[in-house]
């Protein structure tokens, strides 16, 4: 019987035929059977030669740290710091042996002149302008005092000048013993009694030292040597016993031996329309240094 070259299948039975599809007859006078069993594998064939290398993969963790190393060799040494503070005092070391220095030269001497006017106080006026007019040359206290009358002007001349015939008086003065230098000047003056000032006008008692050295009598007034008090104010009542003080010091003004001095009182106004006039009482006192 033949069979179908395409299924195999007998043509009888051929779903190819009955598919309409015409066989066509068998080239070897018969259809192929079916494929046998598959044999048995046969031995591996020898190892194909080696791949290329893949990529290198990711880095590991770090390993643990290794052990430390030998120390180094001792660096430079480095700048001083800044200094510290100071330490505390240490304990008084022993008292050392007494010398025994030559004797110094002896020192210069020295003098104190004290001034003052009697019990009764001294009177000095100025003039319409307030400049000194009767001034007092003070002694050393135990008698009446009389004024000694400037001319106009006169006081702004830094002179004073003993006119024969004008009944000036003499004024009390000594004659310095010795080369000196005066140093000091020191006064107090004490009302005695009610004082009648001018209101609104300011009094300013005050002394000064004069010195002669002419063949007649004219004193210099030393101008450094003014020494003024705080003022009297007119319409103040000012009880008895009211005092003023001032001083001047460190005046160093040579006065050579054989010099008349004088100590000066007077008095200076402010706000005056006419002449004004003071009574009271003077204590003074100069200091020479040889």
């Amino acid at each position: 019987m033949p069979f179908c070259d395409i299924c195999g299948d007998s043509r009888r039975n051929c779903s190819c035929c009955s598919r309409g599809f015409i066989c066509p007859p068998s080239r070897s006078g018969g259809i192929q059977g079916p494929a046998g069993p598959a044999g048995a594998a046969g031995p591996a064939g020898a190892a194909g030669p080696p791949g290329a290398p893949g990529a290198p993969g990711p880095q590991g963790p770090m390993g643990p740290a290794g052990s430390p190393g030998a120390q180094g060799p001792a660096g430079a040494t480095g700048p001083a710091g800044t200094a510290g503070p100071a330490g505390a005092t240490g304990p008084q070391g022993p008292t050392g042996s007494s010398g025994t220095g030559i004797t110094g030269p002896t020192g210069p001497a020295a003098s104190t002149i004290p001034y003052s006017t009697s019990a009764f106080g001294a009177f000095f006026t100025t003039d319409n302008f307030g400049n000194p007019l009767s001034v007092v040359f003070m002694g050393f206290g135990g008698e009446e005092f009389e004024a000694t009358e400037l001319n106009i002007g006169e006081w702004a001349t830094g002179t004073i000048t003993f006119r024969p015939g004008q009944g000036m008086g003499y004024g009390s003065a000594f004659v310095m013993p010795h080369d000196a230098v005066l140093q000091d000047v020191r006064v107090l003056f004490s009302t005695l009694d009610f004082i009648d000032i001018t209101p609104g006008a300011a009094v300013f008692p005050f002394v000064a030292v004069a010195v002669s050295n002419t063949p007649t009598l004219v004193y210099t007034v030393l101008q450094p040597s003014i020494t003024t008090v705080d003022p009297f104010f007119g319409g103040v009542n000012y009880p008895e016993y009211t005092l003023r003080k001032a001083s001047t010091s460190n005046l160093n003004i040579p006065v050579a031996a054989g010099t008349l001095v004088g100590l000066v009182a007077g008095i200076r106004a402010q706000n005056v329309p006419f002449e004004q006039s003071l009574e009271i009482n003077v204590s003074a006192g100069l200091f020479f240094s040889s």
